[in-house]
């Protein structure tokens, strides 16, 4: 099936209203279909900002990002999970980072819930944070999951922890707990293989949860009453990870079809991915029936690329996801949110091409050269915040 009829597949099941159940059809992903097509930020874009982060002490390595209306959250390697306000000033330590009875060894991932004021901590099991920062209790998974959760949403008001196979056999894909860990639902894995290689990656758009692993060709749709169905399918061809695959080589992998993040918004759908040698964004524009890649080339013994998205609302650094991309919402408007570092930027602030550079909004370059300027190399990285297009 040529891709752009699976686009217009795509644009009718966006259509529903966000109340309605999916159709029963499925979507099909195929990489070798995708559209070349250059992309930029002012095409999905219209406004950018940004919120240097407390340089109380030195972040290092974050492994994951959460916003609310009010707050910025970051799960550290080193620090633990740490709240900072909207304007980047460190608030408090929720869960320090130890080997202490109220400490977390892991914590890579986090999930918030606003209207209970907790935070619920993947470490060994769960372990649930007032937003003061006291442990309030632990919640056992070893029944459920292999190895450590590596995903946790809040949804409704349940616990979602998928399982990707990553640490050898599994009984579920996902499982839901009540918050006292009691299970509520569950889906049993349909995989015979019992070893995933690579994660897979859980989303929510529109009151809905989707889950993938690579082992299996189906994008789930999990409705708020647990119910589920298959939203997208990848098309079969040699690009897949084999089922019977599970000790490939890395020259192997790499030639493979990876999906490392995918996301959904009003207008957009998002699929950061490797193969072969490409690292890029897709993404397609559910209103102009229109696709774009997002990459730049760059040289190391050859020729490669890296995810990326063209900065010309203000020429400052190229939208990446490292850490992964994050999508929120704020009232009605809609952002994305990453990371970038002030030695990457002082330099290419400094350089030729941002000097005779022409943005989209020549006044934001102003203001970004004022904060490069403003800001030591040294100093804590800085969050880049892309307002999406009503």
């Amino acid at each position: 099936m040529r891709f752009s009829l699976i686009f217009a597949l795509l644009l009718a099941l966006f259509s529903c209203n966000s109340n309605r159940e999916l159709d029963d059809r499925m979507f099909v992903i195929d990489p070798e279909q995708f559209s070349d097509k250059k992309l930029t930020l002012s095409m999905i874009a219209d406004d950018i900002s940004y919120i240097p982060l407390d340089n109380l002490f030195p972040i290092g390595l974050v492994y994951s990002i959460r916003l609310s209306n009010d707050a910025i959250y970051l799960s550290m390697k080193n620090i633990g999970i740490v709240q900072y306000d909207r304007y980047g000033n460190y608030v408090r330590t929720i869960a320090k980072k130890g080997r202490g009875p109220n400490e977390i060894r892991y914590g890579m991932n986090f999930a918030i819930d606003i209207k209970g004021n907790l935070i619920y901590v993947l470490d060994s099991g769960i372990k649930v944070y007032s937003m003061m920062g006291k442990l309030i209790r632990e919640i056992e998974t070893t029944n459920y999951i292999s190895g450590t959760a590596l995903n946790i949403e809040i949804f409704g008001s349940s616990l979602f922890l998928p399982d990707y196979g990553t640490f050898g056999e599994y009984k579920y894909d996902w499982i839901v707990l009540d918050t006292l860990g009691n299970m509520v639902s569950s889906k049993k894995t349909d995989l015979i293989f019992s070893k995933n290689t690579l994660p897979g990656t859980i989303y929510e758009y529109r009151n809905r949860l989707y889950y993938f692993n690579y082992l299996n060709d189906t994008i789930f749709s999990i409705s708020p009453n647990f119910d589920f169905r298959g939203a997208y399918r990848f098309s079969n061809g040699d690009f897949r990870l084999p089922q019977d695959g599970i000790n490939l080589d890395l020259e192997s992998l790499q030639s493979l079809f990876k999906m490392s993040n995918m996301f959904e918004t009003k207008k957009f759908v998002f699929l950061e991915y490797s193969y072969k040698e490409k690292w890029a964004m897709l993404i397609i524009d559910k209103e102009k029936h229109e696709t774009f890649q997002g990459y730049s080339n760059k040289r190391s013994g050859h020729v490669s690329t890296e995810a990326s998205i063209f900065n010309d609302l203000d020429e400052g650094l190229p939208l990446k996801g490292e850490p992964a991309l994050v999508y929120y919402t704020d009232n009605s408007s809609e952002y994305i949110v990453a990371f970038i570092y002030p030695f990457e930027l002082k330099l290419h602030v400094a350089s030729e091409a941002f000097k005779n550079s022409t943005p989209k909004y020549p006044e934001k370059k102003k203001e970004l050269e004022q904060l490069a300027n403003s800001l030591d190399e040294n100093d804590n990285p800085v969050l880049m915040l892309v307002k999406l297009k009503e």
